[in-house]
Formats: structure tokens, C-alpha cells, sequence
């Protein structure tokens, strides 16, 4: 199979702030399945946070772009891990330290704040796939943003009615098995 080519942000329904990056995808959004180029693959789910952000704290994203990051997720998706001395971000395992401790000027700073969700997810999919349906993945955190639960809920019957009734597919979304794989923590020092 081919490399994924394109995310197709625009058919995934986000439903909870997940974080936001700095390097933000080109592509516009893909309305209509008939955008969907021969290799391309729409990604159709749901990423949920339990309990939500309220106000206050989705506060910093109208300082980066007027707000059009509130509400969505940016996921990027390979056929294999990046090597260690090339990350964006890095993968550290490591306890919770979080505390309320300490001050911050919020009037004179911008502050950007992320919640790091497990990844590692493994999509199996068939060749000549056209859509994929991913399910609902909810992420349980606590007061100090730390992941604590994950769950796929399968909601297929209504996602694949509203994905042929908002994109014009005349085909239906591919149930897909998610399974964790094991990923090595990057090391930063590249060794």
C-alpha cells in the first residue's frame, strides 16, 4: 500500500481540543468525496477529551490565528517511526511531576499550552481503501493534563450515514482495526 499522501482534515469531526502545532498542514479541507485523489485515503473519526478544556483554558489559541485552531486536532500519520536524531517534539517516558506551584504574568506573556496523548495507534486497512473509519478515541486526563484512559467507542452506523450524506461517497467507509504497536522513546542526544 502506498503512503498515506493526504490527511483530510476537513472529514475528520473533532469534537475536543487536543493540542495544537506550529507547523500547520497546507492542504485545504476536503468537502466532497470527489476531491479524493487515486491514492489518497479519507481518515473519518472522532478524537474526544474527558473532561473538556473549558474557557479559560483554549484562552491562548486567539492569540495564533484568531482562534481557527480551537476545536482540532492535527494528527500525522507514517509507515514507520522517525529516526532519533529527526523528531518533531520528542517521546520521553517519564512520572508526572505536575504541580500548581509557581506564577505567571499571563498579561505580559503568550503562553501555549499542549496535552500529549499516547500514540502508537496501528491502522490495518485492505488495499484500494477510500475511507477508514478510525471510531471515537476518547482521552481521559486529569487537572494536570495527564492522559490517564484511553478508549475506541465504535459509532459506524451513524459516522458512515454522515460521511456519505456530507461528502457525496458513493462508497462506505472501511471499519478498520486499531491496534497499539511499540514504539522505542526517541533519545534527544540522537544516540
Amino acid at each position: 500500500m502506498k503512503t498515506l499522501q493526504k490527511i483530510l482534515a476537513g472529514l475528520i469531526a473533532i469534537t475536543g481540543l487536543s493540542g495544537l502545532s506550529g507547523c500547520v498542514s497546507e492542504m485545504a479541507a476536503v468537502t466532497t468525496a470527489g476531491e479524493l485523489g487515486p491514492d489518497d485515503i479519507a481518515i473519518v473519526g472522532k478524537i474526544e477529551i474527558v473532561p473538556p478544556l473549558d474557557k479559560f483554558d483554549q484562552s491562548g489559541l486567539k492569540t495564533l490565528g484568531s482562534g481557527k485552531f480551537k476545536g482540532k486536532v492535527q494528527i500525522v500519520f507514517d509507515t514507520k517511526q522517525p529516526p532519533a536524531t529527526y523528531y518533531l517534539g520528542g517521546y520521553i517516558l517519564t512520572e508526572s511531576q505536575a504541580s500548581y506551584s509557581g506564577y505567571q504574568g499571563r498579561n505580559a506573556s503568550i503562553s501555549v499550552g499542549t496535552i500529549l496523548v499516547p500514540g502508537g495507534l496501528k491502522f490495518h486497512t485492505a488495499n484500494k481503501t477510500r475511507a477508514l473509519y478510525i471510531g471515537t478515541i476518547r482521552y481521559y486526563r486529569d487537572d494536570y493534563n495527564t492522559i490517564t484512559k484511553v478508549r475506541v467507542i465504535n459509532q459506524y452506523k451513524s459516522a458512515n450515514r454522515e460521511f456519505r450524506e456530507r461528502t457525496g461517497a458513493k462508497f462506505n467507509l472501511q471499519r478498520v482495526k486499531t491496534t497499539r504497536f511499540k514504539m522505542k522513546p526517541l533519545n534527544p542526544m540522537g544516540g
